[in-house]
C-alpha cells in the first residue's frame, strides 16, 4: 500500500530530491554555496527520516505521566523527581534523546546501544 496518494510517495520524492542535490550538484558547487548546499541536503534528510518514521516514540513527558516536556523538565530542575522514578526516568529519556537523534542526526548515536547508558543517569 503507497497511501492516499500513491506513487511517488513523499518520501520517494524527498529522496529524489537530496540525491540530486549530493551527487548532481554538490561536486559542482565551488564557495561558500557549499555550505548552503549541505543545510539543505541535510534538512531533507531529516525530512526523510521523519517522514519514514524514524524516531517515533512517545516522548518522554508522555512516557511518565507529565503533561509535557516543559513540566517534565522543570520537574528535573527542581529536583523533584522521586527516587522510585530515576530509573523509569532515566530509560524514558534516553528513549526520547535516542529517538530525536534517529531523525535530527542519527550518526551521532553509531555505535552505541540503550544498555551502554545504563545506570548513568543518577
Amino acid at each position: 500500500m503507497t497511501g492516499l496518494h500513491g506513487r511517488p510517495t513523499a518520501v520517494e520524492l524527498v529522496t529524489a530530491v537530496r540525491e540530486y542535490l549530493h551527487d548532481r550538484l554538490l561536486p559542482g558547487v565551488a564557495g561558500s554555496d557549499i555550505f548552503y548546499l549541505r543545510v539543505a541536503i541535510n534538512a531533507l534528510g531529516m525530512v526523510e527520516r521523519e517522514l519514514s518514521g524514524a524516531g517515533d516514540a512517545q516522548p518522554a513527558s508522555g512516557l511518565l505521566g507529565w503533561a509535557g516536556d516543559a513540566e517534565l523538565a522543570a520537574t528535573i530542575r527542581s529536583g523533584t523527581v522521586p527516587a522510585d522514578q530515576y530509573p523509569n526516568l532515566a530509560a524514558a529519556l534516553i528513549s526520547d534523546v535516542t529517538a530525536r537523534l534517529l531523525v535530527a542526526n542519527p550518526q551521532y548515536l553509531a555505535g552505541y546501544q540503550p544498555d551502554d547508558f545504563e545506570g548513568e543517569a543518577r
